[in-house]
């Protein structure tokens, strides 16, 4: 596997040794002989796009999370160069590593109106070695989940291993039966994904908990059907909840089902609902005005009458 021995890759690594390849003091400077250890550049931001399969998905800047970096940056300028290979266009650059380092860059520049320049490291990479280089620096990322990297996976697998799970392994340097069970991940249904509280928790377990079931028509059927029911009721879970709530029996489904409690009009004034692991979750709504007094009597006796079975079941 392809390994960046001459810079550290982590963005908080400014002081640590560094061993430069050749450098040059400014971006104007002709590309087309870059040796093999690549060559420093100062480049514009705005001429950098990030490579497809670079392994973040690429949503909104996080100011607070990186807030360590944007300072150090802002006092001491970049220390450590991202890396960089050339673009079909002339002129432009793909990002391989360092998304943390160009997003902080493009934001000082934009809050303090400078145009601070984007130290790169600029290489002739390949899309395989492009996409290894990137993972091998996003392998120590803890705020990488692992829904995210399996999702690269399977990108980076069908569009440079032509779906070759073996040599895909191999390129990583991993047992094939964790490229399987990452791609098992990567194939769950976004309808059960929508349902865990916090995704960056999902994990490979979880999907092969599932994938059994979901793998047979007859069961997957099911489970979506009773994934749905959690949706329309506006239900989230954590992981080993939803798992244990996904493989229950359409019988036992019903058995944990939430079941509304009627007061005078109203059809949901209270929820009375058995959890998977035995206890009972009561939830009341704010009783309205209007509510009667017999009316609210009766509630009362709805709910008592439910948590006397509960407690002292009948033999």
């Amino acid at each position: 596997m392809p390994q960046n021995s001459e810079l550290p890759l982590d963005d908080d690594a400014a002081s640590a040794p560094q061993t430069k390849p050749h450098q040059f003091p400014c971006s104007g400077e002709d590309d087309d002989d870059i040796p093999s250890g690549g060559v420093i550049r100062s480049l514009d931001p705005k001429s950098c796009s990030v490579f497809k399969l670079n392994g973040r998905e690429q949503g909104p800047f996080n100011l607070a999370k990186h807030k360590k970096l944007i300072e150090n940056i802002r006092e001491h300028g970049q220390q450590v160069p991202v890396i960089v290979r050339r673009s079909s266009t002339a002129g432009r650059y793909q990002l391989i590593a360092g998304t943390r380092r160009l997003r902080a860059v493009e934001y000082l520049n934009g809050t303090e109106r400078k145009d601070r320049p984007l130290l790169a490291e600029v290489r002739e990479l390949s899309d395989q070695e492009a996409w290894i280089l990137a993972q091998a620096e996003n392998s120590e990322r803890t705020d990488i989940s692992t829904l995210e990297k399996a999702r690269n996976w399977k990108s980076a697998l069908h569009q440079l291993f032509d779906g070759n799970q073996t040599k895909f392994a191999k390129s990583l340097g991993v047992n094939k039966s964790l490229v399987s069970r990452m791609l098992t991940l990567a194939d769950m249904p976004d309808e059960i994904i929508a349902l865990v509280a916090n995704p960056d928790t999902l994990n490979v377990h979880f999907a092969a908990q599932l994938a059994p079931r979901l793998k047979d028509p007859n069961r997957g059927k099911d489970l979506m059907a009773l994934a749905k029911k959690f949706t329309d009721l506006g239900l989230q879970f954590s992981t080993s909840e939803l798992a244990k709530r996904l493989l229950l029996t359409p019988a036992q489904a019903e058995a944990f089902r939430p079941v509304p409690i009627k007061a005078g009009r109203q059809e949901k004034q209270a929820v009375w609902q058995i959890k998977s692991n035995g206890s009972v979750l009561i939830s009341v709504k704010k009783v309205p005005e209007e509510l009667s007094t017999k009316d609210r009597r009766a509630l009362v006796k709805d709910i008592s009458a439910k948590l006397t079975k509960h407690l002292i079941p009948t033999d």
